[in-house]
């Protein structure tokens, strides 16, 4: 982004290392949350967080923080959640990035007609996330060990749902 810390050297407040990190982080923002209702009297209005994407776990952070100083809530609004970032990092031995996305690539590859996509949609789409759940999931989990047969018939119905031209490697 564009925004930058001001080190105490240079007459700011801190260092990267204050504000970097899911702790540091939240607690930067729940002093900020806090001396704002506190020098506008807000303790007695309604008080909502929202998080999107990463402020999923910052919303998460903050209100478990700010409750402890005192602060009620009324809500908390979590829009697409990324609480465990492993659902999300595509590294060795990590499946469930794989399994979950999945049912995904397939409805993108039936709206770009990369695949045939039946008619009835959500059926085709309930189909692939059990398959990813169940076979898909089984043969990443035995990793090298998987079978040749069975590792083919694997890349064959992955081929089915989001690439055509797949093969064996």
């Amino acid at each position: 982004g564009f925004s930058r810390i001001i080190g105490k050297d240079q007459g700011g407040v801190g260092t990267p290392k204050d504000f970097y990190g899911v702790n540091a982080d939240g607690k930067a923002f729940t002093q900020f949350i806090s001396d704002y209702v506190s020098r506008n009297d807000r303790w007695n209005s309604p008080k909502y967080l929202i998080g999107e994407s990463y402020g999923t776990t910052r919303s998460a952070v903050l209100v478990n923080d700010l409750q402890q100083q005192g602060m009620d809530f009324n809500g908390v609004v979590l829009m697409s959640s990324i609480l465990n970032f492993e659902t999300d990092s595509f590294n060795p031995g990590n499946d469930l990035p794989y399994i979950s996305f999945l049912p995904s690539y397939a409805a993108v590859a039936c709206y770009h007609k990369v695949t045939q996509c039946p008619a009835d949609l959500p059926a085709y789409l309930q189909q692939v996330k059990n398959f990813a759940r169940g076979e898909y999931a089984s043969a990443l989990m035995l990793g090298s060990s998987l079978p040749a047969a069975e590792k083919a018939q694997i890349v064959q119905k992955l081929a089915q749902y989001d690439r055509p031209q797949a093969k064996l490697h």
